[in-house]
């Protein structure tokens, strides 16, 4: 018999494992019995490191890949790892860590078997880890080496296989297998082994709530586990550990290459989960620290689908850009979306309402003119500076919501939602506030205190909303180190608009991200307010002698229309827009459309395009290419609808759709 110690004998074995030939394995164990528990000799690789001292049943996984020049029959494996056990092979002997990985984990058959794409692919996994499993291989070996490397290398269905055989779970675990992590009875804690590139310095920070709530949200991303992320967003968006939502944008410490998130989303060429990421503000532009790489440069890397590309793409665009571009595509190109732009409708708009586009224009001087003289003046409140003027705008537009109260306004109080909100804030800002914005003084605001200054103790629901957007505030200008609203706004006054609107959609995500998705994953931008308060401040000081050039924002004209539920109504009136049967009817019968809905979102989401084409429309019958007349902008025509045809006798009369539970409009 040769020596085991003659590695042309252990060579061969390995040969009769990759290439399936049980039968001569078999003969060649019987032959060399120390076969069943020899291990490989030296550190040439594949041995030099997580391989390192296999035996014949690690190779049965296939992880490492057999060499090139092997003949390889998967699909005999699980006779072939019959054979190995029926004749001594150790069911969980682990490989040892080689020298080019010093601190691997180590790995058993099992784990190895989990991990493996190969085996996956050829269809033999979960039988392979049946077979090991019946012939006493423990599923939580090694501190759950085998459940954590499957969820590691993305090996989902051999993750959820493992947790039916009962393999133990911690909250990071349960995370990427989308087991519920809401209850707070749930310890959070990283109980199982810490599979990463970057060891722990401190195992302490296993039982820390931001390291291990921050590696759950990767390895949620990574496993495509939207449910999870939603789970991890009610219970720990807004704490203080997780401030912000800071835990879906931040790169994950002690986890390979400080990646965010989106990253990991984005390796794992998961669709859903990257869009969802970046509807809460994930950082596109956010780089890695081992390649210097932004997500969209990883999907490259990673040859992911197109359409992971396009989403990236699309928010790389300016904030005006990428709302307007994304309503754009989710009316021309999703199955979910239940609206769509309907072309000559939007051509009898531009040959009727829109005859002259001059009006338009004329509209736009008279809101200019108006702004420009402090309508609040009225109620009586004069502003010391410009900078004092600025906080209350954005106070103001904050606030600017309840349209889908009217109905009830009305009946409470005899007036609409913007005869609501004006002079509540006003009272709010003189009666409560004192003229203070800061965020100790926004914080008092409650539910009560806005019952009181908006008149609203018939409608505590609605006095909540308001109240949330002051938290909101607070919490923004708390967690920026930013004094007031005033310090705020006058640090963006030389910026252009599209920073203008970023800012404010990251600093007060609550009040100003109004983004959404389609049930396709679809999203849809339209950060209505945001660019509300953009254009207030521009019409307001814009050639006022005492701001000195103070939001006189360039770009201006790259602001999209501020898509509220009477723009919906006017397009949908003059026929610019189509819906189906079901969501014109909602609206007709005065159903509310809940936020975010699928209902809701195509609604704006096709009043936006709708917007864009009329635009472009009119500037094309218009337009002499030399800009005199000057081309009308989409916030002009939004304006127009808004401000004017919005408030016909006629068209008021005309149904709008009805969301109640919204801040955004």
């Amino acid at each position: 018999m040769a020596a085991l110690t003659d590695s042309s004998v252990f060579d061969e074995a390995r040969r009769l494992v990759y290439a399936g030939e049980a039968e001569a394995l078999a003969s060649l164990i019987d032959a060399h019995p120390g076969l069943a528990t020899a291990r490989a000799a030296g550190t040439a690789q594949p041995y030099d490191g997580y391989f390192n001292a296999a035996t014949l049943l690690h190779h049965v996984a296939r992880n490492p890949d057999p060499p090139e020049d092997a003949k390889d029959d998967a699909s005999t494996a699980v006779a072939v790892a019959t054979v190995l056990l029926d004749r001594g092979a150790e069911v969980d002997a682990t490989t040892r860590a080689g020298p080019s990985q010093p601190n691997d984990v180590t790995w058993t058959a099992l784990g190895l078997v989990a991990t493996s794409s190969k085996a996956r692919e050829a269809d033999v996994q979960i039988a392979l880890m049946t077979l090991l499993v019946e012939r006493g291989a423990a599923v939580d070996a090694l501190n759950g080496g085998a459940l954590m490397g499957a969820l590691y290398y993305g090996e989902a269905a051999a993750a959820a296989w493992l947790h039916s055989r009962g393999a133990k779970v911690d909250f990071v675990t349960r995370a990427a297998l989308g087991l519920p992590l809401d209850e707070k009875t749930i310890a959070i804690e990283q109980s199982l082994v810490h599979y990463s590139t970057v060891a722990l310095p401190d195992e302490a920070l296993r039982r820390d709530e931001a390291h291990v709530v921050a590696f759950a949200t990767a390895y949620a991303a990574k496993l495509g586990r939207v449910d999870s992320l939603e789970a991890l967003e009610r219970r720990f968006a807004n704490t203080t550990t997780t401030p912000r939502g800071l835990v879906f944008r931040a790169p994950v410490r002690h986890f390979d290459h400080a990646a965010t998130p989106l990253h990991w989303a984005v390796q794992g060429g998961h669709y859903d989960a990257a869009a969802w990421l970046l509807s809460r503000r994930a950082d596109v532009f956010a780089k890695d620290s081992t390649y210097d790489a932004t997500p969209r440069e990883w999907n490259k890397h990673c040859k992911n689908l197109d359409a992971l590309d396009g989403l990236l793409a699309l928010y790389e665009l300016p904030y005006p850009d990428r709302a307007r571009r994304s309503c754009i595509a989710a009316v021309e190109k999703s199955p979910a979306c239940k609206a769509r732009v309907d072309v000559e409708g939007v051509r009898g708009l531009v040959d009727g309402a829109l005859a002259d586009p001059g009006t338009v224009r004329d509209a736009g001087a008279q809101c200019f003119h108006e702004l420009n003289n402090r309508p609040e003046a009225a109620d009586g409140l004069v502003f010391a500076t410009v900078a004092a003027e600025a906080g209350y705008i954005v106070l103001l537009h904050a606030l600017d919501f309840a349209g889908g109260w009217r109905k009830e306004l009305h009946a409470a109080r005899g007036k609409g939602a913007w005869e609501t909100v004006r002079p509540g804030v006003t009272r709010l800002y003189t009666d409560f506030l004192k003229g203070q914005l800061t965020s100790e003084a926004l914080s008092g605001v409650d539910a009560a205190v806005i019952e009181r200054t908006f008149d609203l103790a018939a409608l505590p629901e609605l006095a909540s909303l308001f109240a949330d957007v002051c938290a909101d505030l607070a919490r923004g200008l708390e967690e920026t180190g930013t004094d007031s609203l005033e310090t705020f706004a006058m640090r963006h006054k030389d910026a252009t608009a599209a920073a203008c609107t970023r800012a404010l959609v990251e600093t007060f995500p609550v009040t100003f991200n109004d983004t959404h998705l389609l049930p396709d994953g679809t999203p849809v931008i339209l950060y209505k307010k945001a660019q509300l308060v953009v254009c207030e401040l521009l019409f307001r000081f814009r050639g006022r002698p005492e701001a000195d050039g103070a939001f006189d924002f360039a770009d201006w004209d790259a602001l999209t229309a501020c898509v509220d539920n009477v723009i919906c109504a006017v397009v949908r009136k003059y026929g610019a827009i189509t819906l189906e049967d079901d969501l014109g009817a909602a609206i007709d019968e005065k159903k509310p459309l809940p936020s975010g809905s699928a209902d809701e979102v195509s609604l704006r989401a096709a009043a936006m395009a709708a917007v864009e084409a009329t635009v472009a429309a009119v500037n094309a019958k218009h337009g002499n290419g030399t800009g005199d007349p000057p081309p009308i902008t989409s916030t002009e025509l939004g304006n127009y609808f808004w401000g004017f045809l919005g408030k016909t006798p006629e068209n008021r009369k005309y149904v709008r759709h009805v969301t109640k539970d919204t801040v955004f409009y």
